[in-house]
């Protein structure tokens, strides 16, 4: 287990009010706020004289590009720069030279989950040339064991992805060109292209964001038309019921997209209210189980204008979100749907990092194409902090394990995992219930008792560590299992969770429609579905 002691940091009211701006102001409408505002103001005031800060990050003796957070008074401070920033801190290739107000700062500077990072303290005094020099050390080669990092949601510009992608060590983040009200996609720059670091730039990512949800649509050879924003000046409205806000519907937006061959449809949140219909109707490719309501440093506990957690089973005043969207996920599962996991920060649009929030996925050596098929095959993991690399009985994440008539199977684990926070808990999950805590050994390795497997389901290993300021965990995609001597796992449970949630979007619906003459084809894909999990429940085999 490569994992550091505790940091104790400075929180700042600065993010908490622009977080709390985002949610406020964005949210509740039908589009995310603006992404220009700033949570740093200048110290000091006109006429302060600044001072020169040299800043190095360097692995293994040769420059590194880096992300650094600088803070003064407790306050975050965004130095005027024409290196690439963000909010609340900037990038830089191997060396910076910012101007700054004297007075002692503390600073953060990281590489994304795969280094060290390292924290500390300056002091900028008048008159005096001030340097920092910041050798980052790294936990774990993920692309030596053939593990390729990508994210899934990304509203950065194309001009800075790509030293973005460089710096967090991010080999996929397709950029959003196209959502609703906005289309920014260029036919000429729609193909995908190397970059020298060995990752790929997308710039043909879409997202379509209304009352029901979010979908992020990737890989298409051409954008789709989507409907306009509602609005009511600024803010950004969502009416169930409302042809402005429900039509076309997303499961009919999906259906397109699915049209064009290659195309990958991700379910950009779990909490949605449309999630269960575009899941039962099979049209969604990847769950984000990382989301970007998983923030760096920062709780955000809220669901947007989706469907609301279960407050009495999910309390906790930081990881009840993060809680209940594994537990949403674990009950797709429960229904016998192979659903790979996915993650994307919304960088460009929340305070997190691009790659906060990512999906790693095996290919051996990078290829484009590849990923993608490995992503949409579940040989995968994700993860916002701890690294977990796992293969069971030899075969990654995504796999099924046939087992004959009347026999069982000896699953033998080979997990490694490295996280700079230390570790809470390493988990084995076999249909839903946590079976089997991991034993930390040397080198990152985790040990779990042997276990047998002879009925249909599906099992998976996760981890949390011990960061109480926000949801920090990774878990690996399922794996699957049949049993010729049994029936396929289907638990009622599950089913009547999932008609139970789309019978309240249904009556939402009708109860609020603005439209009788288009209700039937507002609701069609809903009944649909439903359906579908009345089947399901009928012909459940377990509880």
């Amino acid at each position: 287990m490569t994992q550091r002691t505790p940091r104790a940091l400075l929180r700042s009211p600065l993010l908490a009010l622009a977080a709390s701006a985002l949610l406020l102001g964005g949210l509740p409408g039908c589009k995310k706020a603006s992404s220009e505002t700033s949570t740093s103001a200048a110290a000091g005031g006109e006429g302060v004289a600044t001072q020169r800060l040299t800043v190095r990050a360097s692995v293994d003796g040769k420059p590194s590009p880096a992300r650094l957070y600088l803070k003064l008074a407790g306050k975050p401070w965004l130095p005027t720069t024409e290196l690439l920033s963000f909010r609340d801190h900037v990038v830089f290739d191997g060396q910076a030279e910012l101007q700054l107000p004297p007075g002692e700062y503390t600073y953060e500077l990281e590489r994304g989950p795969t280094f060290r990072g390292k924290e500390g303290t300056l002091v900028v005094t008048a008159g005096q040339a001030a340097s920092l020099d910041v050798a980052l050390e790294r936990l774990v080669d993920p692309e030596a064991l053939g593990w390729f990092a990508g994210d899934l949601h990304n509203h950065r510009s194309a001009a800075d992805t790509p030293e973005l992608m460089r710096t967090e060590l991010l080999h996929v983040a397709p950029v959003v060109t196209w959502w609703n009200g906005m289309m920014k996609y260029d036919p000429a720059q729609a193909e995908p292209r190397l970059l020298p670091h060995g990752g790929v730039l997308d710039q043909t990512g879409g997202e379509d964001e209304r009352v029901g949800g979010a979908i992020m649509l990737f890989r298409l050879k051409e954008p789709l038309k989507l409907p306009e924003p509602l609005m009511d000046g600024e803010r950004y409205l969502h009416y169930h019921g409302d042809p402005r806000c429900e039509l076309p519907t997303l499961a009919t937006v999906a259906r397109d997209a699915k049209k064009q061959p290659g195309a990958h449809v991700s379910l950009e949140k779990p909490f949605w209210w449309d999630g269960p219909t575009l899941v039962g109707l099979g049209l969604i490719d990847s769950y984000q189980l990382a989301h970007n309501h998983m923030r760096r440093k920062a709780p955000s506990n809220r669901v947007a204008w989706g469907r609301e957690c279960d407050k009495q089973r999910f309390s906790h005043q930081v990881f009840s979100t993060g809680e209940c969207s594994v537990d949403i996920y674990y009950q797709y599962l429960e229904l016998g749907f192979h659903l790979p996991p996915s993650a994307g920060s919304a960088s460009g649009v929340h305070l997190n990092p691009l790659g906060y929030d990512r999906v790693y996925v095996h290919t051996g050596k990078f290829d484009h194409d590849a990923w993608w098929r490995g992503l949409a095959q579940g040989q995968s993991f994700v993860s916002n902090g701890p690294l977990l690399f796992v293969r069971a009985n030899t075969m990654l994440p995504g796999h099924t394990f046939r087992i004959p008539e009347g026999g069982s199977l000896a699953l033998e684990l080979d997990v490694q995992l490295h996280s700079e926070e230390p570790i809470a808990e390493v988990e084995l999950v076999q249909n839903a219930r946590v079976v089997s805590q991991g034993q930390l050994g040397e080198g990152g390795q985790v040990h779990f008792a042997p276990l047998q497997l002879s009925e249909s389901g599906w099992f998976l290993i996760r981890a949390r560590t011990k960061e109480q300021r926000t949801f920090q965990f990774a878990s690996t995609g399922p794996f699957y299992v049949e049993a010729a001597s049994g029936k396929p796992r289907i638990s009622r449970h599950a089913a009547e969770f999932f008609e139970q949630w789309i019978s309240e979007r249904v009556k939402r619906m009708r109860d609020e429609n603005k439209d009788p003459s288009r209700l039937d084809e507002m609701l069609a894909p809903q009944l649909e579905a439903l359906k579908r999990y009345a089947q399901l429940r009928e012909r459940a085999t377990v509880p």
